[in-house]
């Protein structure tokens, strides 16, 4: 037995490579989360953009920046910078809520509707003082707070009484004389969507060609002044990528940084889905140890109205458990924030994964209110909770396996997870099983296993659904006859598919 199990163990790591199925603080790192917050008019509010929740600018621009910044929008159609225009900015709900941000960081995009006929030019003396007073309310919120304001983009030429003859010969000049006098920074949105008539359908509002060309005008600004806190990520998907036509794909996402070690996903997302669509989060196998998000098990549910991201985390040579659940709990938490921005449901949240992978899912199956397993990598007041588990032959009770000589496995795949020999630590070896937390707040469950898996016993599947169940969670098991650790079973999928439509649709 015990000349099995070092088998086991030994191959969990290696045979696993080869047996493949078809603010806050900002991570490692621990700087704080730079918060930005929009205010503005419906152009900032993406009036005009196809999902103005995900192609609104400053959703576009949250994707520039990546997970070291949190924007909120608190844009209001049709508003006035000046208190005398005919829908002043400041009556609204979303300016109290706006100050109550106490960003780091303020954008203010308004004076588009003050060039309608019937507010600058009837009330020429109150822009300037208006806008002094804005600046000087979020000053009050937060005295180190760093403010933008925004030169509105171009009408061509002129629509809804918005005449672009006015925005050059009066409101750009008043906020250049604003900026001078109260020493914010512009961002020249005028300029830089010059040319881009074709991106405005109404002479006014950009669609999301648009708004992509102002996030990008933003992010050239802001990438020059914060260098340190911004990632290069393009707003744009990647198309019809080898294998993945008809498929949305955004590479390298950063959905969080550790002590300098930055996190990513992969998202893909099929082009003709309904939105909202609902989201498979796809955790790699190779015994915490090896591979990457590149493995992708869940390839083929994209051709079934799921979207997918695949997640790295750190492997054991990086860090030892629970830095494998902190990541995989962080992705949750950034995918879900950022949800509307990508058309994602942030409500059906599902997880897939084989092996170590399945165990790391399995792990957030079951553990949706345990605060020692949420770890410090941003966004810590959003649910990490998943709505269904899909586990390809995960282990579950790191304690039934028998356990092996101590001498010959200190350097194998669970021994390097948790830190030592399982017989020496066996506490730890119980934190980190997912049979250990197994309760009537876990999410449904499928578990599939070979019959045949030379590297995790089936018996350890059998268990974990018999305590499952046990516990009153929807739990089923699918058994592959004749499957090995990793395999290709068309029935096998149908049934995960089958799984997924019934808890994610």
């Amino acid at each position: 037995m015990k000349k099995l199990y070092q088998l086991f163990v030994l191959a969990f790591a290696f045979l696993s490579l080869g047996f493949l199925a078809s603010a806050q603080t900002n991570g490692a790192s621990n700087q704080p989360t730079i918060r930005l917050t929009f205010v503005g008019d419906s152009i900032t509010a993406g009036y005009g953009t196809t999902d103005p929740g995900r192609d609104a600018y400053p959703s576009q621009l949250q994707r520039l920046l990546g997970a070291g910044w949190k924007i909120q929008n608190f844009a209001v159609s049709g508003t006035t910078l000046a208190h005398s225009g005919d829908s002043p900015y400041i009556n609204t709900k979303e300016y109290q809520q706006a100050l109550a941000s106490q960003p780091d960081v303020l954008v203010i995009d308004l004076g588009a509707n003050d060039s309608k006929p019937f507010n600058y030019e009837k009330h020429p003396d109150d822009f300037i003082p208006d806008y002094k007073a804005i600046i000087a309310a979020f000053r009050a919120v937060n005295p180190k707070v760093k403010i933008y304001a925004a030169l509105p983009v171009p009408a061509f030429p002129e629509n809804y009484g918005i005449r672009d003859s006015v925005i050059v010969a009066k409101i750009i000049p008043a906020i250049l004389q604003v900026a001078a006098d109260t020493q914010v920074v512009t961002i020249d949105l005028h300029s830089a969507l010059v040319g881009h008539d074709a991106d405005f359908p109404d002479h006014v509002h950009p669609n999301t060609a648009g708004a992509k060309a102002i996030a990008e005008a933003d992010f050239a600004v802001l990438k020059n002044d914060f260098p340190n806190s911004v990632q290069t990520v393009s707003v744009a998907p990647q198309k019809n990528l080898p294998g993945f036509n008809g498929i949305d794909v955004w590479k390298d996402v950063e959905y969080a940084s550790v002590n300098g070690h930055s996190l990513k996903l992969d998202l893909y997302i099929p082009e003709n889905a309904p939105r909202p669509v609902p989201l498979i989060i796809d955790i790699h196998g190779g015994g915490w140890m090896a591979l990457d998000k590149t493995e992708l098990i869940a390839r083929g549910i994209l051709d079934h109205g799921f979207a997918v991201a695949s997640i790295d985390y750190r492997l054991t040579k990086e860090a030892i458990f629970p830095a494998q659940i902190h990541d995989s709990k962080a992705a949750v938490r950034w995918l879900r924030t950022h949800a509307s921005e990508y058309g994602l449901r942030s409500d059906k949240i599902g997880a897939w994964g084989d092996s170590a992978g399945g165990h790391l899912v399995s792990l957030l199956g079951v553990t949706p209110n345990k605060p020692e397993f949420e770890g410090n990598e941003g966004n810590a007041n959003v649910s990490s909770e998943v709505q269904a588990v899909c586990d390809y032959y995960g282990p579950s009770d790191f304690l039934t396996i028998p356990l092996p000589a101590a001498d010959t496995l200190a350097d194998a795949a669970l021994p390097k997870l948790i830190g030592g020999l399982i017989e020496q630590n066996q506490e730890k070896a119980r934190q980190v099983s997912p049979i250990t937390y197994v309760s009537s707040n876990a999410c449904p469950f499928l578990i599939v296993h070979g019959d045949k898996d030379p590297i995790v016993p089936l018996q350890q599947s059998i268990e974990f659904n018999d305590a499952l169940q046990k516990a009153g969670v929807a739990s089923q098991l699918y058994i592959v006859k004749g499957g090995g650790h990793g395999f290709n079973d068309a029935k096998a999928f149908d049934t995960v598919i089958a799984f997924f439509n019934q808890y994610l649709k």
